[in-house]
């Protein structure tokens, strides 16, 4: 009997049982328990698949948007903006005044139609007085179409 033949021997003697769980997120999974030979306690393995899953997407989902931000700021860097301006955006700009309001709607939909405003040659002026959000506004757009 040569090595490999023993070493497949042992491997069927391996111990294996499964168990039933419950998740209380997505109902019943299965939890399977191994001995490897040679081995006298069963290890574990086997989560709720589902959760597991949601798991891995949340993280990928907060590594893409800690990618997003350094590329925002590396950006804002390139552009020579202030980094104090990075985390000025759309959702946090206060708009108090209609014509503040009025800003915001249109710039807002200029940036979600970019591509379209730039193939027809189009650009936004920001016209104000000091401390009216010109900045702020100027900022977000391009944030977001960077």
């Amino acid at each position: 009997m040569n090595f490999s033949e023993i070493v497949r021997q042992e491997q069927q003697k391996q111990e294996e049982k499964t168990e039933e769980r419950i998740c209380e997120k997505h109902g019943e999974y299965t939890v399977r328990w191994a001995r490897s030979f040679g081995e006298k306690e069963f290890d574990w393995y086997g989560h709720c698949e589902e959760c597991e899953y949601e798991d891995r997407i949340k993280r990928h989902e907060e590594v893409c948007a800690e990618d997003r931000q350094k590329e925002i700021i590396h950006n804002m860097e390139k552009m020579g903006i202030p980094l104090r301006y990075s985390d000025k955006d759309f959702d946090n700009y206060e708009a108090k005044t209609e014509k503040q309001k009025s800003a915001l709607f249109v710039i807002r939909a200029f940036v979600e139609n970019f591509e379209t405003m730039e193939k027809k040659g189009c650009g936004l002026v920001l016209i104000g007085k000091p401390g009216t959000g010109k900045t702020h506004l100027a900022i977000a757009a391009g944030k977001y179409v960077i």
